[in-house]
């Protein structure tokens, strides 16, 4: 139960990237009501744009950790995606650029901390054929240790 409450600025003619997506709102309702699930587990975002369903993740404060990940090369997402963990109070939400199908450190970094488990969440990241084998590809690497991801395409 409870209301909470997430500031989220979107810029709605700018890329995918910065927009709420109807998909983002019921993954971050779906957090909301299962939080209970996320005690104590390492959660990343995928594709996280404005980054909703993950800020929700952070805020409600029962995972061990929150990272949000967006497209390494789009600085202005990633940007905006740090703002929003500022401007809701969740600095311990980390934001990191990810291509997805590629092991680079970061992604290493992340598949190491996911090794006992965890939830890997996204929301309407698919938008185009293109794409969907390295998202496969990387939900599989987070996921090799354990875990669920909890997807709304």
């Amino acid at each position: 139960g409870g209301e909470l409450r997430v500031r989220i600025r979107q810029l709605p003619s700018a890329s995918h990237g910065l927009h709420i997506w109807p998909s983002a709102l019921l993954l971050a309702s779906y957090v909301h009501r299962h939080r209970s699930l996320l005690r104590r587990l390492p959660v990343v975002e995928l594709g996280a744009g404005v980054g909703l369903p993950g800020l929700a993740a952070a805020l409600l404060g029962d995972a061990s950790s929150v990272t949000l990940t967006d497209r390494a090369d789009d600085e202005r997402v990633l940007r905006n995606l740090r703002d929003a963990c500022s401007a809701n109070g969740a600095p311990s939400a980390r934001v990191v650029g990810l291509t997805w199908g590629e092991m680079s450190p970061h992604a290493a970094e992340l598949v190491r901390g996911m090794e006992g488990g965890g939830v890997v969440l996204a929301a309407d990241c698919l938008y185009e054929g293109a794409g969907f084998d390295a998202f496969l590809s990387t939900v599989s690497a987070l996921l090799g240790g354990g875990g669920e991801c909890w997807c709304v395409l």
